[in-house]
């Protein structure tokens, strides 16, 4: 995260804690000392994935199912569970690459802690860039958070044709199906937008939900052969997005309190010592 900040980093993969917990349970004494781990992990690192491969469903399932508005509604999305006593990596590697295939890729505000940049994001008119690369047959799958749409009046996000092949991005506000609003680059149309006026009501709507987008190749014109390409087939395109805030920008609402990574590290190590 630090290197993100200091890279003004708009757009990112979600990390992922990959737990396994095939020959061990976890202690009555640890249980709640590890639901609280879960639950200020989520808090300060909302786009914080976990997949569970464990003998004891069950127990995972008891651990992860929080009540609160927030939590609950994004725990079956960030919480996966594979139920497996084997340990060999072939029983369950289709699964968990599923899984893996599923998560979204993140769209942010950049660098949101800091006090210099509060009146940066006041601005409607910011607009930061993430530059991407499809691949035939490979779907692309990005999430703006809704503690990034809370606070914010005008949304617009921009998926930008660089004349490489052509493409078709779908959005949608609910992660359980497919995003059903999509749009088509083509002649005149180089530039797809999607917008959105409050897409949340207001700093406290909790029950707010994030933005989904899919992108898919249709065509590909020319062939790539940039550094940052793998393939010759794929197809350069751009992300933008303009009109996201942090969660205060100065008027007396909520705020996001981002600690040092070092936190997140010291938490997933302790969430994975109640597993040895």
């Amino acid at each position: 995260m630090d290197q993100e900040r200091s890279n003004f980093t708009v757009g990112a993969n979600a990390p992922v804690v990959l737990v396994f917990a095939q020959s061990h349970r976890i202690a009555n004494t640890d249980f709640e000392s590890a639901r609280r781990m879960l639950r200020g992990s989520f808090e300060q690192f909302p786009d914080l994935y976990f997949a569970f491969v464990t003998n004891d469903g069950a127990t995972f399932r008891q651990l992860t199912n929080f009540t609160d508005t927030t939590h609950s509604r994004s725990a079956e999305e960030h919480y996966h569970i594979i139920e497996t006593g084997q340990t060999a990596i072939a029983t369950f590697h289709d699964q968990l690459g599923q899984i893996m295939r599923t998560i979204p890729q993140r769209l942010m505000a950049r660098d949101c802690h800091t006090a210099s940049n509060r009146d940066l994001w006041r601005a409607p008119v910011v607009r930061e860039e993430y530059e991407q690369y499809l691949t035939p047959g490979v779907e692309l799958r990005y999430r703006l958070g809704q503690l990034f749409l809370r606070n914010s009046e005008h949304v617009r996000v921009q998926f930008m044709n660089t004349d490489y092949g052509e493409f078709t991005v779908c959005e949608g506000r609910n992660y359980r199906v497919a995003p059903e609003h999509c749009q088509t680059t083509g002649p005149g149309l180089e530039s797809l937008w999607f917008n959105h006026t409050r897409p949340c009501d207001g700093i406290m709507d909790h029950a707010c939900r994030s933005l989904y987008y899919t992108v898919r190749l249709e065509s590909s014109n020319v062939m790539c052969n940039e550094n940052d390409c793998r393939f010759p087939d794929q197809v350069r395109f751009v992300i933008r997005h303009e009109g996201i805030r942090c969660m205060s920008d100065g008027n007396g609402g909520e705020r996001i309190h981002f600690l040092p990574a070092l936190w997140m590290v010291v938490c997933v190590g302790g969430i994975l010592s109640l597993f040895a």
